[in-house]
């Protein structure tokens, strides 16, 4: 026996289009505050790079190389923000932003490389973690 009582079945009466209209208006701004946020990061990251380029402080290159992998990582330039933080960690080997943002990095494109089936890719990206887990060895070592 059933015993509807019509909690969960109430439908709303929608007038028109009006959520929908709702929607698109608050969908607008929203699209152009994202291009314009976009815009700003490209802007920062084309910056950093410039500044790199005249740079010869070590922990001042750590530091701009990482917070221009970020801006990468954001604009959804993965590649981009990968070398970035592989240039950090060249520089010096250690725990910190670079090396979070590799390991995320790296296990998303391996993620990635498995779903396509990719046999290359899969070795690349797993190569590349493992180079990660030899580093954390060596700092670990180096602590101590």
């Amino acid at each position: 026996m059933r015993h509807d009582m019509g909690l969960f079945n109430r439908r709303r009466k929608q007038s028109g289009n009006q959520p929908a209209q709702a929607a698109d208006a608050v969908a607008q701004p929203e699209a152009s505050q994202d291009h314009t946020t976009k815009e700003a990061l490209r802007e920062r990251a084309s910056a950093l790079t410039a500044q790199l380029e005249e740079l010869t402080d070590p922990e001042e290159r750590i530091r701009l190389l990482n917070e221009r992998g970020g801006l990468l990582q954001q604009l959804g330039d993965y590649d981009a923000a990968i070398e970035s933080y592989e240039a950090s960690m060249a520089i010096r080997e250690q725990f910190g932003p670079a090396y979070s943002a590799l390991l995320s990095l790296y296990n998303d494109r391996l993620k990635a490389a498995a779903k396509a089936r990719d046999d290359a890719a899969i070795e690349e990206w797993t190569a590349k973690l493992d180079g990660l887990t030899a580093l954390s060895k060596r700092v670990m070592r180096s602590q101590f």
